[in-house]
């Protein structure tokens, strides 16, 4: 009997040890993991904060300059599930087909708009630039507006002037969850004071697609 309870003891203090091994381990990889995710998402704030710097230091950026932008910065790069990186612009609603006829006329001739949800909400927040992409890209044209949780996200980038997360969404064409990172620009300056003045310098923003799903897919301690 003695023999069995001392045997019993053992084995129940084996296990605890075991037990506590294996929480360490499992604490470690936690810690690896929230710090590469932290390391993604920031490197992506990095450059959308790159991005927002190269408009404000800019007239107008075409679409062959945010290409060259986009391609210096490494958009997409070796991170998985960081798709690259993206501009909306604000186009009030009575301009849209007059935005159309611009971009037509500086060489985009395929360039249209086109709605997530049909609606009549105002103004459109229309991607105008993607990289990498080219000019068939299925989000190209896309008015984010259009759909409630994108515009959504939008504004709360514009009323902040931060950036910016939105839940995760469907791609176009796509059932993979994504979200967009984004950074609202404004005319004339990074850091506007107040929701009021932010709301009448905004012009667009810049964003960073990712795929949550995928963004840890190459880290072992995930598996």
């Amino acid at each position: 009997l003695l023999g069995l309870t001392i045997s019993l003891i053992g084995s129940v203090w084996m296990y605890q040890k075991v037990q506590g091994a294996a929480q360490k381990d499992f604490d470690i990889a936690a810690q690896r993991v929230a710090y590469e995710i932290q390391r993604r998402y920031e490197a992506s704030t990095a450059t959308l904060f790159g991005a927002r710097g190269f408009f404000n230091a800019s007239q107008f950026v075409d679409r062959a300059e945010f290409a060259t932008y986009a391609q210096s910065r490494n958009a997409q790069g070796d991170v998985k599930g960081v798709q690259g990186l993206g501009y909306l612009e604000k186009v009030e609603r009575s301009g849209r087909e007059r935005f159309i006829a611009y971009e037509h006329a500086r060489g985009a001739a395929w360039f249209d708009i086109r709605t997530i949800v049909n609606d009549t909400m105002d103004p459109l927040y229309v991607v105008k630039y993607l990289e990498p992409a080219g000019p068939y890209h299925p989000a190209l044209g896309v008015d984010f507006g259009s759909e409630r949780q994108r515009r959504e996200t939008i504004e709360r980038a514009i009323e902040a002037g931060a950036v910016t997360l939105s839940p995760a969404l469907s791609i176009a064409n796509d059932t993979v969850a994504q979200q967009y990172l984004m950074l609202p620009v404004y005319r004339g300056l990074d850091d506007v004071a107040t929701a009021a003045l932010r709301r009448k310098q905004f012009y667009g923003l810049v964003y960073v697609p990712l795929v949550p799903s995928a963004l840890l897919a190459d880290q072992p301690d995930v598996n």
